[in-house]
């Protein structure tokens, strides 16, 4: 773990991951364990190795965005790409939308004059 996570969560009180809260108190009703630093290191890897693979979007979801000022619709077999497009659609990027931004969006959502519709699997 970066110091850098260790201090923002410390100073926060966030949960890290939603399971680990660092303190310099004891806190009242959390369930407090010992252990050695190999047994958190392989803890913290097994936490941020599922954050990871929760948050990926499904690959076979194809993603069609509609221009909300032209109504053209364009179909895409991935969200990277869909992101792609829209970086390269205005050139000072005034209507891009990251693959982040574009995989917790819902059919039906409207973002920098876009309409995102998520479709079924593709050839499937």
């Amino acid at each position: 773990m970066a110091h850098n996570t260790l201090s923002t969560h410390l100073a926060s009180g966030e949960a890290l991951y939603g399971k680990f809260v660092f303190s310099r108190e004891l806190i009242q009703g959390a369930v407090i364990s010992l252990m050695d630093v190999n047994e958190l290191s392989q803890i913290l890897a097994d936490a941020r190795a599922l954050q990871k693979i929760q948050n990926l979007p499904h690959p076979n979801v194809s993603t069609t965005l509609i221009d909300n000022e032209t109504g053209k619709e364009y179909l895409f077999n991935s969200l990277i790409n869909a992101s792609k497009f829209t970086k390269s659609f205005a050139l000072n990027n005034s209507r891009y939308i990251a693959q982040s931004k574009l995989s917790s969006m819902k059919s039906g959502d409207s973002f920098k004059g876009w309409t995102v519709r998520k479709n079924s699997n593709l050839g499937l």
